[in-house]
């Protein structure tokens, strides 16, 4: 079975920090950035990004849609 994917758009995790990534995992998820310039996070332990301007929701779907595994949250 694939692991179920957390999306997480990038500002989502800017004023939070590590804790929704450390939840994430913990349930068994697969967190992934998305964002346009993942170096904006670089003290954030993100294993998967997806590249993608987030401003865009067209851009948004189409990266969504490129996941292989099913989606758990956004």
């Amino acid at each position: 079975m694939t692991t179920p994917v957390l999306a997480i758009i990038e500002t989502s995790i800017g004023s939070h920090g590590r804790e929704p990534l450390r939840i994430a995992r913990g349930l068994g998820l697969r967190p992934i950035l998305f964002s346009a310039n993942p170096s904006r996070y670089p003290l954030q332990p993100i294993d998967e990004t997806e590249l993608c301007e987030t401003a865009d929701e067209r851009q948004v779907l189409a990266a969504l849609d490129r996941i292989d595994a099913p989606l758990a949250g956004v």
